[in-house]
């Protein structure tokens, strides 16, 4: 039925039509971790396809990652970007699944058009869960030997769910000079899983040579410390 208009726009009746009920975000298609991939080393970054609002309003992105095979919920969280960076450590040999939710100011939400699930690889690293009871855990780099990079993982939990810690994290060499800042006074809300990457590089963008190096997380004016190698 065109009502004497001419051809009718069939998408745009089925998005923007008011006698439609609820008007939601375009359908859209993820794209990595690809479905069936296997992921190493962080940074874990996850990316998927921009989608557009029939009305012309801003989208926000909601992802969700889940452990299998218990379907566990380990990440919730929402951008306006196409690709977010996952801040935790995945455990290895360990498969996942994720998706994505276009939400408009509407809070009318759609899915991403699939599910995609991916695997860990053997050596991407262990398992980093926020401590028990209020404390710091800092973990060896991996990988040690550091050939060319390296991701520096640690939790913190604090005395109650939602405490703001101040968090630092730098790098050494074996005369205790500072070769590298990762983390400059972060505010990290508590419990918290980072791992941030190094590229084994210094302050000046050059890269270190070999030998011993120390990283110094301070959480709170506390300080927690670690040695590890590098290898040229």
């Amino acid at each position: 039925m065109n009502f004497g208009w001419g051809r009718p726009n069939v998408v745009w009746a089925i998005y923007s039509s008011p006698l439609g009920g609820p008007i939601y975000p375009k359908p859209f298609n993820l794209a990595s971790p690809a479905n069936g991939g296997v992921v190493t080393f962080a940074p874990y970054n996850f990316r998927w396809r921009p989608t557009s609002d029939p009305n012309g309003d801003p989208l926000t992105y909601r992802i969700r990652i889940f452990k299998t095979p218990l379907d566990s919920l380990i990440y919730d969280a929402t951008t306006t970007d196409t690709t977010i960076t996952y801040p935790g450590y995945l455990g290895p040999s360990t498969t996942y699944r994720w998706y994505v939710s276009a939400i408009d100011p509407g809070s009318h939400e759609r899915e991403s058009r699939d599910r995609f699930t991916f695997v860990t690889s053997s050596s991407s690293g262990v398992d980093i869960t926020p401590p028990a009871t209020p404390g710091v855990v800092l973990y060896p780099s991996r990988p040690n030997p550091v050939q060319s990079s390296a991701v520096i993982p640690f939790a913190i939990t604090g005395a109650s769910q939602g405490d703001i810690a101040r968090v630092t994290l730098r790098i050494f060499n074996s005369q205790g000079r500072l070769v590298r800042t990762l983390m400059e006074n972060e505010a990290e809300t508590l419990p918290a899983v980072r791992a941030p990457k190094w590229d084994g590089k210094n302050e000046k963008g050059q890269r270190v040579g070999s030998g011993i190096y120390y990283y110094r997380l301070t959480v709170s004016g506390r300080d927690t410390s670690r040695r590890m190698v590098v290898l040229r």
